[in-house]
């Protein structure tokens, strides 16, 4: 995962510079940053399997269960975040290739 997060920032920051980027550059940014997405929700649909394995199987109240799963399980919460961000960067680089 680290791997993916590494690419993301990587992509992100390339696109919020300043500098001049090409058709075929925002081309090859927007299916990198589409990998990356479809990499994050497989990491995100694994989490929240566990999370809902965690829930189930919880030998107390819901509201228990829930903090243990929140607790053994981070990454569905990071892995939401970040497809939000990925989703909204990829609209935003789709607006600029179609705005060229």
């Amino acid at each position: 995962m680290e791997l993916i997060l590494n690419k993301i920032s990587d992509i992100i920051t390339a696109f919020k510079s300043d500098e001049y980027i090409s058709d075929e550059r925002l081309m090859m940014m927007h299916r990198g940053l589409s990998y990356c997405h479809f990499k994050l929700t497989e990491v995100n649909v694994k989490a929240g399997e566990d999370y809902a394995k965690i829930m189930y199987e919880f030998e107390g109240t819901a509201a228990k269960a829930k903090i243990e799963a929140e607790h053994k399980i981070p990454e569905l919460r990071k892995t939401r975040k970040l497809l939000d961000t990925v989703k909204q960067n990829l609209i935003h680089i789709s607006a600029s290739l179609k705005n060229k």
